[in-house]
């Protein structure tokens, strides 16, 4: 589907500083972000009729009513189930158009959401990992710088109080005085000190650690969480490992999710040669209208 408007060719580049200067876009009216031809008014007016709703709850209750034992019993469940599924089926004709109405209206300023935010999502999020990796580089240096700047310090204090004793001792004072100096002296600290290069302060934003899992040597631009059918003969190999350590105890079996969807396509397809360890395949049939 093509989401594009029938808007104002792309205006020229704009600097950060120039940005204060652009007037904020008008809310762009609902019906002009639609096609022409779309029945926006007829979904808008769709009320349901609670009349619907009523008999349907009254024919189930008289439904649920009917006791499903011996011959007489199946008759008159069948029977009762007939004009609740007819019920029922009217309700859903009455809904089938406005939700079609509905998904096509979603579809469309869905489209429409991303296309507008497509360039500035996508410099959010390179732009977001570049800022997170240097103020991470810029924050681990500033620590270094501090950790240097520290080690001197408390190096100086050392040597002023090791000064200090030599000067208690020229000065005649006890000797259990000069003594106590000089064992301070050789784990005197200075009071912390601050970074001489601090990290930049961040405008407008913080950083936000956020750590997932991936495969072990994974690369940074690869999927982080592919799913089993796309997994590289390296990951298929790391899953048969990580599957023979969950069946050791050894590693938890939340790592490993059942597809419960293709199992159950294949019990349906099998029936009763349906042949997979540790599963079985049972019928959950009912009745459906004729």
């Amino acid at each position: 589907m093509n989401h594009e408007l029938d808007i104002e060719p792309d205006s020229p580049a704009v600097s950060p500083g120039q940005l204060s200067l652009i007037p904020e876009a008008a809310p762009l009216p609902l019906a002009q972000a639609l096609p022409s031809d779309f029945p926006l008014f007829t979904l808008l007016r769709f009320v349901p009729d609670p009349a619907l709703k009523k008999r349907a709850d009254a024919l189930a209750t008289v439904a649920l009513a009917v006791g499903v034992t011996g011959h007489d019993g199946v008759l008159a469940a069948s029977a009762a189930l007939v004009p609740l599924r007819d019920q029922l089926g009217v309700i859903r004709a009455c809904f089938k158009d406005p939700k079609g109405l509905a998904h096509q209206l979603h579809k469309r300023l869905t489209g429409l959401e991303t296309d507008f935010c497509k360039a500035g999502d996508e410099a959010v999020k390179t732009q977001d990992r570049a800022i997170y990796d240097e103020n991470a580089r810029l924050e681990r240096a500033a620590d270094e710088a501090r950790r240097k700047a520290q080690e001197e310090a408390d190096r100086l204090t050392r040597q002023q109080a090791a000064e200090a004793a030599k000067q208690a001792a020229k000065a005649g004072a006890p000797k259990p005085v000069v003594e106590a100096l000089k064992e301070a002296a050789k784990t005197a600290t200075a009071a912390p000190v601050a970074s001489p290069v601090p990290a930049p302060t961040l405008i407008g934003m913080t950083t936000v650690e956020r750590w997932k899992a991936r495969f072990r040597g994974a690369s940074a631009g690869a999927d982080p969480n592919p799913e089993m059918d796309a997994l590289t003969p390296a990951q298929q190999a790391q899953v048969r490992r990580l599957m023979g350590l969950a069946a050791q105890g050894k590693a938890p079996l939340r790592c490993f999710a059942i597809d419960w969807g293709w199992l159950n396509a294949r019990a349906a397809a099998d029936k009763t040669t349906f042949d997979v360890p540790e599963v079985e395949a049972y019928d959950a049939g009912g009745t459906r209208k004729r």
